[in-house]
């Protein structure tokens, strides 16, 4: 009965001092950390939920926006990347930054939602997303997901998937090509929130036509640009621009 006592204070000895060993400390925090950065694919594909979460900073400071990204970063979630020249063809949210200056990178990714595609099929089996990432040559301050292809008819990969996934999306402005209540050609601009991430400006995209429907995202690491922003210019009501903390399209 002595030895198991002696054993015991021995046991409650070592777990007490490693509490105070500051390396043990972090691995614990590492390890108990919702929002830790950890990515696995599915046949090379990504949920796009877990993308978005490995995009996001770690921080447990949820009060301020990070700074920016590595570019060695995006290796994990891109393959084929390389630099994008003025005279190349790249999405026109860039043009701004490539005229400026700025690095432009382009890659390509695989997404999956709830397991699943999101691409729809096509004769040519191309499934591929570009991942564009941009920032000055310190760090990445904005990454673009996006893909000349539609997505599946009837897939949820807007707002609500996110939320069904622990994110907090905070509508800032909306705007609504057709109506203020339609969600087939939208823009929003969210402030975007994850457990053990630092916030974000996060915007998501819809464009419905006759070949079907698209889909883009787009995550500020820090301020966004006023030409990022949905403004609405092509409103039919000019009269009735949208406003900053409103939102009216469904869904978003």
């Amino acid at each position: 009965m002595r030895l198991v006592k002696i054993l015991f204070f021995i046991v409650v000895a070592i777990v007490a001092s490693s509490c105070f060993d500051e390396d043990f400390g972090q691995k614990l925090l590492k390890t108990l950390d919702p929002g830790k950065n950890t990515l696995v694919s599915t046949n090379g594909a990504y949920e796009l939920s877990e993308l978005v979460k490995f995009m996001m900073v770690d921080s447990h400071n949820d009060d301020r926006l990070s700074d920016g990204r590595d570019y060695n970063d995006f290796k994990e979630i891109a393959r084929d990347i390389r630099r994008v020249e003025k005279g190349d063809r790249f999405p026109g949210e860039f043009y701004g930054k490539v005229s400026r200056g700025d690095n432009l990178f382009r890659g390509t990714t695989k997404i999956l939602v709830d397991g699943k595609r999101l691409l729809a099929e096509n004769i040519e089996d191309d499934y591929d997303w570009g991942v564009y990432v941009s920032g000055p040559k310190i760090e990445a301050n904005v990454v673009s997901i996006s893909s000349s292809r539609p997505v599946r008819v009837g897939v949820d990969a807007g707002a609500n998937y996110f939320r069904k996934a622990r994110f907090r999306l905070i509508p800032l402005i909306c705007y609504s090509q057709s109506s203020l209540e339609n969600t087939s050609n939208y823009e929003a601009l969210y402030l975007i929130l994850y457990p053990g991430k630092a916030p974000a400006f996060f915007s998501i995209s819809t464009s419905t036509g006759s070949g079907g429907h698209w889909v883009s995202y787009v995550l500020h690491y820090g301020p966004v640009a006023w030409y990022d922003v949905a403004l609405g210019h092509d409103s039919p009501d000019r009269y009735r621009a949208p406003l900053f903390g409103e939102c009216r399209v469904k869904g978003a």
